[in-house]
């Protein structure tokens, strides 16, 4: 979790000293490097959660276990997240968009890795 917090410290400092490069070019890079941190802390997340006990009943197993159908449901909530951010910035491309974006993205990467580091505590079923 400290690696994702000094992660978005960083692109926050790099984002108000790049700010204005022209034409927004350095925002859509942002937004996309903010893409690749929710896609890791997706991957770590599936992976720390993996043969462990689920509280949530729409991820769990019969046996109450985290398995593919938890899988599948957060990739495709994942998945749905970043295509409805990709649809409205190629309809409405503008800097603050594609950095409000980013900012949210960042945010539920952070919020993932904390998750997996919670979960890293669990012990797996036997």
């Amino acid at each position: 979790m400290a690696k994702t917090s000094l992660v978005l410290l960083v692109a926050l400092c790099c984002g108000t000293a790049c700010a204005e490069d022209g034409g927004g070019r350095w925002a859509r890079r942002f937004w996309k490097a903010s893409i690749a941190a929710v896609a890791a802390g997706s991957v770590v997340d599936l992976q720390s959660s993996l043969g462990k006990p689920e509280t949530n009943g729409l991820l769990a197993n019969r046996q109450g276990v985290f398995s593919m159908q938890g899988i599948g449901l957060k990739l495709a909530l994942a998945g749905a997240a970043v295509g409805t951010q990709q649809y409205m910035l190629h309809r409405h491309p503008t800097v603050s968009g594609y950095k409000t974006g980013a900012l949210i993205n960042f945010a539920v990467a952070g919020a993932l890795g904390g998750v997996a580091v919670h979960n890293y505590g669990n012990r797996p079923i036997q």
